[in-house]
């Protein structure tokens, strides 16, 4: 996914670049389309990253949870 976003952003400055040493308003036009993709694949990068460190809390804290419950059920079935 980074690759594809480097890939676009220099997409977009060959764009914006040669857009504006040929006057081409064309160029110009969907070289700011393309940073409208930047844009979004930066969004998309963010958000998987978000996912990931939320999946390992989400999991790290049923881990605890889960040993948590083993322990106190051991602890009774001991006492009980």
């Amino acid at each position: 996914m980074v690759s594809m976003l480097c890939l676009t952003f220099l997409f977009f400055l060959t764009e914006i670049i040669f857009g504006y040493v040929t006057n081409s308003l064309a160029l110009i036009g969907d070289s700011y389309h393309m940073l409208s993709d930047v844009m979004a694949l930066i969004v998309g990068l963010t958000a998987l990253r978000v996912e990931i460190v939320l999946t390992y809390y989400l999991l790290f804290c049923h881990f605890f949870i889960t040993l948590k419950l083993v322990e106190t059920r051991h602890t009774r079935l001991q006492t009980g």
